[in-house]
């Protein structure tokens, strides 16, 4: 089973500068949106948590070794419960790419060399060498844009 996050494939992932290019239809209503958009998440994490219920949704969905789940990677949380399920894979994207690299940077923590210290980091919000960890762990495993 793998789990893979993607970059948002919206137009408002594009950097800001050069916005006007990025938007693909060029209609105002749209502009206007890329640009409110850019404003409120250039440099921050957007609703990094969720209020669904991915336990449920793993009945209700019967999440199993034959599946292939498709979700909104909303900081990680939901695409990591539905692999407990064991599905054959995890696919997970969202427009805020700064919601992917908090998933990336889970994966590479759930894949340390000490579980402990991953779930350290992110189940128990803290971890007296992170530093060294995000250093010499976490970052080398991640993307460009999520090592920022």
């Amino acid at each position: 089973m793998s789990i893979r996050c993607h970059r948002g494939a919206a137009p408002y992932n594009a950097p800001l500068k050069g916005r006007r290019n990025a938007i693909a239809s060029g209609k105002p209503l749209d502009c206007f949106n890329g640009r409110v958009f850019s404003a409120l998440c250039q440099r921050s994490l957007v609703y990094n948590t969720c209020r669904e219920d991915p336990g449920v949704d793993r009945l209700a969905l019967q999440i199993g070794p034959q599946g292939d789940v498709v979700a909104i990677a909303s900081a990680g949380g939901n695409p990591l419960d539905y692999a407990l399920a064991g599905p054959r894979s995890v696919a997970a994207a969202d427009v805020n790419p700064r919601q992917n690299a908090r998933l990336k940077s889970k994966l590479a923590s759930i894949h340390a060399p000490v579980f402990d210290d991953g779930f350290a980091l992110f189940g128990n919000g803290a971890h007296a060498r992170f530093g060294e960890l995000s250093a010499d762990v976490l970052r080398p495993s991640l993307t460009p844009f999520a090592r920022h």
